[in-house]
């Protein structure tokens, strides 16, 4: 219909906020802008979800892992492994300061122990609903681009 026709054109420019990357001349999809997030902003999530914070607040920065999760599964295969050459990747225990941490894929930045545990916390004891089901969708597709998660969980 007339949405699909819409979003199909908006596609085809590269835009639209989809999670797919848009085409360039017809090669290999460009890397998305969100790639490029500062370390401060990562952060300012990840704090937002600790114990204590207000429940909006952390509603919202749960469903931010859960929406940057679901988006940066473009490139992985269904079973969470990248596409990506395991050379071009960044070692998991590189620091934030690390210039190598910023060229990992967004969802790579979230998918640590520590937040996969402190989501697992807020879906196990949130008073919202909402709050516990974003929290527990984010720490699913966490888990599910990374197998070594998932082996800790």
């Amino acid at each position: 219909g007339e949405v699909g026709a819409r979003r199909e054109r908006v596609d085809e420019a590269g835009g639209g906020g989809g999670c797919a990357p848009a085409m360039q001349g017809g090669t290999a999809p460009a890397p998305p802008a969100w790639e490029h997030v500062p370390s401060a902003a990562v952060g300012a999530v990840v704090h937002a979800l600790r114990a204590g914070e207000d429940e909006v607040l952390q509603h919202y920065a749960a469903r931010t892992v859960e929406n940057i999760a679901a988006c940066d599964d473009v490139g992985w295969d269904a079973a969470g492994a990248s596409q990506q050459p395991l050379a071009a990747r960044a070692p998991v225990g590189a620091g934030s300061d690390s210039p190598a941490v910023s060229e990992r894929p967004l969802a790579d930045r979230f998918a640590t122990p520590e937040i996969a545990l402190t989501l697992v916390g807020i879906a196990a004891g949130a008073r919202s609903d909402a709050l516990r089901q974003s929290a527990a969708s984010a720490v699913s597709r966490l888990a599910r681009r990374s197998p070594a998660l998932r082996a800790r969980l």
